[in-house]
């Protein structure tokens, strides 16, 4: 996917409520992204693609951006799409989203919240989004909770497709708990952001964990 950190920039400094994120990008960045949404449905091989987990090695790769530049285009091809933001430890969906939530995954998963108060409408029709604002709690703690099979199960009987915006498996190795539970997996590489051997040894992570690997997003 080509370049389109500047075009980001500019849209977070003229924070337009008008405008998606799609739209602040080129159109170069918008058909690598298209690219990609249409592979993800090829790979998925159903009307559905289901839950996936979007991971990368570091946390510059544009993991958050990328996430959301795919849940719109996916949103263009007819799927109604839900957003979770689960970078626990740098959560910033909301930034691209121009909104944020003060439920979160939490307050669904101990019972202080429903599913609708969870869900948050953004910039662009037919995509929704989970925040996160709660500290000192992993992916792993969230993962085994009982009620997040719950939110699982939920979150796919209402959406066609349910992204997830993990923390850097490099950095926190704990979220490949969350590849145990969903239909697939996607890793962003920054082109030239990080050592062949540091992307290798996360992608044997998720090896372990089982993950089903869709395949591998070169950003930038």
């Amino acid at each position: 996917i080509p370049d389109y950190r500047d075009s980001i920039g500019r849209y977070m400094k003229d924070n337009d409520p008008n405008e998606t994120i799609s739209e602040a990008v080129s159109v170069a960045a918008m058909e690598g992204i298209k690219t990609l949404a249409t592979n993800i449905q090829f790979a998925c091989n159903g009307p559905t693609i289901g839950a996936i987990m979007v991971t990368s090695t570091m946390s510059t790769e544009g993991k958050s951006t990328m996430t959301m530049l795919l849940a719109e285009a996916l949103s263009d091809d007819g799927f109604n799409v839900l957003v979770c933001d689960f970078d626990v430890k740098r959560p910033s969906l909301g930034r691209y989203v121009g909104t944020r939530n003060r439920v979160d995954i939490i307050d669904y998963i101990t019972g202080k919240a429903t599913f609708s108060q969870l869900v948050t409408k953004t910039r662009k029709p037919y995509v929704f989004f989970v925040d996160f604002n709660h500290q000192n709690y992993s992916i792993s703690q969230i993962v085994k909770h009982t009620g997040f099979l719950k939110f699982i199960a939920e979150a796919k009987k209402n959406f066609s497709v349910v992204l997830f915006d993990t923390s850097p498996l490099g950095m926190f190795i704990d979220a490949a708990m969350l590849s145990t539970v969903v239909d697939g997996t996607l890793m962003v590489l920054g082109t030239g952001m990080v050592e062949r051997t540091q992307a290798v040894e996360v992608v044997g992570q998720l090896r372990k964990a089982n993950a089903n690997l869709l395949g591998v997003v070169l950003n930038y």
